[in-house]
């Protein structure tokens, strides 16, 4: 646990805290396994370029995320059209339309 924790006070742990870890600890270990055998496979050849090239990757977007973890990263635009589909009328703040009354309008169909 102190692995994934660090040093916490081992004699007062919160029970929830413990009972959490003790329910995660076979996926923590699978996820273990699973990443030992692809660095075994990556470094033995005989994975495909392809997979091989896909976990490069894979980690790389990894470390990524480590090197700058406050890292203030680009919004993805938003799909009005999801949303107009689900039935959920948008309201886009930066932009005002006319009715045929004349009056501003905020609400926006998609």
């Amino acid at each position: 646990m102190q692995r994934f924790y660090g040093s916490l006070d081992w004699l007062n742990i919160p029970y929830k805290l413990l009972n959490a870890y003790a329910v995660m600890l076979p996926c923590i270990r699978a996820e273990e396994t699973a990443q030992t055998i692809q660095a075994f496979a990556c470094g033995s050849g005989n994975l495909e370029k392809s997979a091989q090239q896909k976990i490069f990757r894979d980690l790389q977007r990894q470390a990524e995320v480590v090197k700058d973890p406050l890292a203030v990263r680009k919004p993805k635009p938003v799909n009005y059209a999801v949303f107009a589909a689900m039935g959920i009328q948008v309201v886009d703040t930066r932009k005002t339309k006319k009715n045929d009354d004349g009056a501003k309008s905020k609400t926006q169909k998609v």
